[in-house]
């Protein structure tokens, strides 16, 4: 299975004015189990470019066949708290089963709780 390592910016369109000015982005290195369990555990980075922190961290990851058909989409919170201006590693974020034709994963930052 092909891994691939996502950075996306958060962009949100109806959020608060202080939520908008938030930066922050995932960095994902996913870890496919090596049995017939198809289990997805990944290591997630979060970094947080802007001046305030956030925590409780809304993940959607998206699989899709060796053809780019999506197949699946299913989504995780880290319970973590990541500093303004730093970054942040949640080692072995178990996401559970995952279709066992899925070639490709693409994960984005959702959602988060601003730390005012």
């Amino acid at each position: 299975m092909k891994h691939d390592i996502s950075m996306i910016a958060l962009d949100r369109m109806n959020e608060s004015e202080a939520k908008k000015s938030v930066r922050a982005e995932i960095q994902l290195e996913s870890n496919r189990q090596p049995s017939s369990l198809n289990l997805y555990i990944a290591d997630i980075k979060i970094r947080n470019n802007s001046d305030k922190a956030i925590r409780d961290i809304s993940v959607i990851c998206t699989t899709f066949g060796k053809s780019g058909t999506e197949l699946e989409s299913f989504d995780q919170t880290v319970y973590i708290e990541v500093p303004a201006q730093s970054s942040e590693t949640e080692k072995r974020v178990n996401f559970g089963y995952i279709n066992s034709q899925a070639d490709n994963i693409g994960c984005l930052l959702l959602d988060f709780v601003l730390i005012e």
